[in-house]
């Protein structure tokens, strides 16, 4: 009904926005979608479940997806994106867990692990991402998982944990230490009940030990035959990428990045690349270098754009690019006015208009 309404409840609303009256009523009313914490519960060593009450308009989600939420920190807006850990609930009663690791000059990590509390509002994103199980299950899974590479992994397997007809699943799990590895004792408790899955945990800074061809043909000598999802640090994803490929079995490889491939410089001339920048919806023009992503620039303009990853990945800044020309900051290429652009990963390399 807001929906339908919202013209004219705008004009009626002005000079402040809907929204200003609605979450006055309600937290979870108005045209965004917000979510609401309802508990935060520390897990292992700075790390964090917190559990989000979303709005009736929260689409719901399926294993392995993430969510994009937004908090306010000193009176700015920040976004990220976290993986559901908690299994698919529509409804009045819908749920949703990200479990959190505060990470070192993390902003959005530590507030939300050390410093928010129940009944803070949250804006939120619908879920999002393919890093999901098939439709039809194969016989055979195999999880590779490292640090927080985990978190996707385990909606997955509490997905699988109640079906009557699973595969047979093998996780590989990595983490630092025994205080920093999340879910250690629920896969644990799960792997002694659960005759189709096995876990096996390394613990990095202890054990010295990486995931190698020889350890994985220890581990799993039938990966060759498992569909496998791989998530954690890029020398890990790099490994099993480069490892199946070799053996032919590329395409039962998938991949979720918790951060960003960036190559060093391309081999590109970037003699002549920036101009300005107009972000025409804003009425704002800057110079710009050529070098700085359209995200940064933005910002520095004292604009805020919707974002999220910072990485080119989940496409929350997606914007389209009216009037001239922009580098893909990640392999160099260049892309013309016409259609959408992410701010996070182009910088300019002509004068362009931006509908910011």
């Amino acid at each position: 009904m807001v929906a339908l309404l919202s013209p004219v409840l705008h004009r009626l609303s002005s000079p402040l926005p809907l929204d200003a009256y609605l979450t006055l009523a309600n937290p979870l009313w108005g045209t965004r979608l917000r979510g609401v914490i309802e508990r935060i519960e520390p897990v292992g060593e700075s790390a964090a479940t917190i559990t989000i009450r979303p709005a009736r308009s929260w689409s719901g989600h399926a294993p392995g997806q993430f969510v994009t939420v937004s908090v306010d920190v000193n009176g700015v807006r920040h976004q990220r994106c976290y993986s559901i850990t908690s299994l698919p609930v529509v409804g009045r009663q819908s749920r949703i867990e990200i479990t959190v690791q505060a990470v070192a000059a993390g902003v959005v990590s530590d507030h939300l692990v050390h410093h928010a509390r129940p009944g803070e509002v949250v804006q939120l994103g619908q879920a999002e991402g393919e890093f999901v199980l098939p439709a039809i299950l194969p016989e055979r899974l195999l999880f590779i998982t490292g640090g927080s590479g985990i978190t996707p992994v385990m909606s997955m397997l509490r997905s699988l944990d109640r079906r009557s007809h699973r595969a047979q699943v093998v996780v590989l799990h990595h983490a630092a230490t025994l205080e920093r590895a999340l879910f250690a004792d629920e896969l644990a408790v799960m792997a002694a009940r659960s005759p189709w899955l096995r876990v096996e945990t390394t613990h990095t800074r202890v054990d010295g030990a990486h995931l190698d061809a020889k350890r994985l043909d220890e581990s799993c000598a039938e990966w060759r035959d498992a569909h496998t999802y791989v998530c954690g640090p890029t020398s890990l994803i790099e490994f099993a990428a480069a490892h199946f490929a070799t053996a032919g079995v590329a395409d039962h490889l998938h991949v979720e990045r918790f951060s960003a491939v960036l190559p060093a410089a391309p081999s590109i001339d970037h003699e002549g690349d920036g101009g300005q920048a107009t972000f025409s919806s804003s009425n704002v023009a800057v110079a710009t270098d050529g070098t700085m992503s359209l995200l940064e620039v933005a910002e520095a303009a004292g604009l805020a754009p919707a974002h999220g990853c910072r990485m080119g990945i989940c496409h929350t800044c997606s914007t389209p690019l009216d009037a001239g020309c922009v580098r893909d900051l990640r392999d160099g290429r260049l892309i013309e006015s016409g259609g959408h652009i992410q701010l996070c990963v182009s910088a300019a390399a002509t004068d362009v208009v931006i509908r910011l």
